[in-house]
């Protein structure tokens, strides 16, 4: 069967909604602006189990802010990323936990494909930091194409 239609998301809140719009089982493949910033205000994208998604913007690359608040993703399902810049991505420990991927976490049984991303001014903090740009869980699947990494700080007791 041919692939969904590409939904365009021109603000955060109309890129929630389509994420959020996915139905279990189902595949979405969404547009950002080229050149436009999203900003998250503290709040990771997330991508459920059981749910595909195609996100990707054409000219310019465009932009998912993390302004410092929190990772960009938290991925449970499948997620391709295609020409796109990720900045300002800040995790640290809370409640005791591990600090698992600044940028991005990919959980157990779930995929991310990276294709042509960049990743600007991440910073994980804390004790036990794993991954500090991306964690893929053990049971996860994980492939990086094209990425280009600029100013990660890790400030982890753990490697001291």
């Amino acid at each position: 069967s041919p692939p969904p239609p590409v939904q365009l998301a021109s603000t955060i809140d109309a890129l929630r909604a389509a994420l959020a719009a996915i139905p279990e089982g189902g595949l979405g493949w969404l547009q950002l602006v080229g050149g436009q910033r999203y900003a998250l205000a503290g709040d990771q994208l997330a991508i459920r189990a059981g749910t595909a998604v195609r996100l990707f913007s054409e000219g310019e690359a465009a932009i998912l802010d993390a302004e410092g608040l929190s990772r960009v993703f938290d991925v449970a399902g499948e997620v391709h990323l295609a020409h796109l810049s990720m900045v300002n991505a800040h995790l640290g420990m809370a409640n005791g936990d591990a600090v698992r991927g600044g940028a991005i976490f990919v959980h157990d049984h779930a995929q991310a494909s990276l294709d042509d991303v960049t990743f600007t001014n991440v910073t994980v903090s804390g004790y036990d930091v794993v991954g500090g740009l991306l964690y893929a869980s053990p049971h996860a699947r994980a492939e990086l194409i094209n990425v280009a990494i600029s100013t990660v700080h890790i400030f982890a007791a753990n490697n001291l």
